[in-house]
């Protein structure tokens, strides 16, 4: 991985996924789709919403939405242990990269580096563990979370796949 494969853009399509709204009430899921929606209509983001059952990898959820044109997001929440550095990185779901590499990028040892847990992750994105999104970021309200994008997804042309803030 090179440190030039990643950068922060602005994309102008997003796709979000629905699956986890079926445990949530009409009025409830009216509402977060309301929320994430008007965020996107701000930011001048074109989206697409598509119910689907629960999709627990990024290998079934590529299987329950079929031929969707869209990339998938993969996210890996990172922190630094020591000086507390955090990093959410959006990847392509077939990138396979080891800690080594991802800390190799950021220019820390990947011994230093540990998955945010859930707790955190709560208090820093407003989401549970499983349901990090790129979309998240809206609830960093410390600014606090480095957002890095895998560049050749976000020059692809093809819309960004996310779910919207929940994976319930």
């Amino acid at each position: 991985i090179q440190r030039k494969s990643f950068q922060i853009l602005k994309p102008s399509t997003c796709f979000f996924s629905t699956s986890a709204f079926r445990t949530m009430s009409s009025e409830a899921v009216a509402a977060r789709l309301e929320e994430v929606g008007a965020m996107l209509r701000s930011l001048k983001i074109d989206y697409h919403s598509q119910e689907h059952e629960e999709a627990k990898t990024c290998e079934v959820h590529r299987q329950v939405l079929g031929d969707v044109d869209a990339i998938l997001a993969k996210n890996i929440f990172l922190k630094h242990k020591k000086k507390g550095d955090r990093w959410l990185l959006v990847l392509r779901p077939e990138q396979n990269l080891s800690i080594n590499t991802i800390g190799s990028f950021l220019g820390v040892r990947g011994s230093a580096l540990r998955f945010v847990g859930g707790d955190e992750m709560q208090k820093l994105l407003g989401v549970h563990a499983g349901a990090v999104t790129p979309l998240s970021i809206t609830n960093d309200t410390e600014k606090v979370v480095h957002v890095l994008l895998d560049k050749s997804m976000m020059e692809s042309g093809k819309r960004l796949g996310v779910h919207p803030l929940t994976n319930e």
